[in-house]
């Protein structure tokens, strides 16, 4: 099974440069996963592939299907009725969301609770 960084080293960021497999930021994986993520050889990332390769942590799924709906922390929290500290706490993985929480998240972003916890 390929890692993370296999999937990465095939890639390029929407500006061209190399997708960096030492470390890479959640906003540039976002960045990938909106710009479809095509790398030279036709090698496209997603959701799906990110399950494949290693499942991220609730704070990633949450950040990368927020930045996909095109909502803000600021938005995504009034929708959910939270603070919007609250929100971003759960993105940085700061703080894990009560069963509750995650069902307003989830409603708020339009998707099924379990999408939240597995991809």
């Amino acid at each position: 099974m390929p890692t993370l960084a296999d999937v990465l080293r095939s890639l390029s960021l929407p500006d061209g440069t190399a997708v960096p497999t030492d470390h890479i930021t959640v906003q540039q994986l976002c960045d990938l996963l909106n710009a479809g993520g095509q790398g030279a050889n036709g090698v496209s990332i997603s959701l799906k592939t990110l399950a494949e390769v290693g499942q991220p942590t609730f704070a990633a799924k949450l950040r990368l299907i927020r930045v996909q709906k095109g909502l803000t922390q600021a938005e995504l929290a009034s929708k959910a009725g939270m603070h919007l500290q609250t929100v971003t706490q759960y993105e940085i993985g700061r703080k894990q969301p009560t069963t509750n929480a995650r069902q307003k998240l989830a409603n708020a972003l339009n998707i099924k609770v379990e999408e939240l916890n597995t991809i």
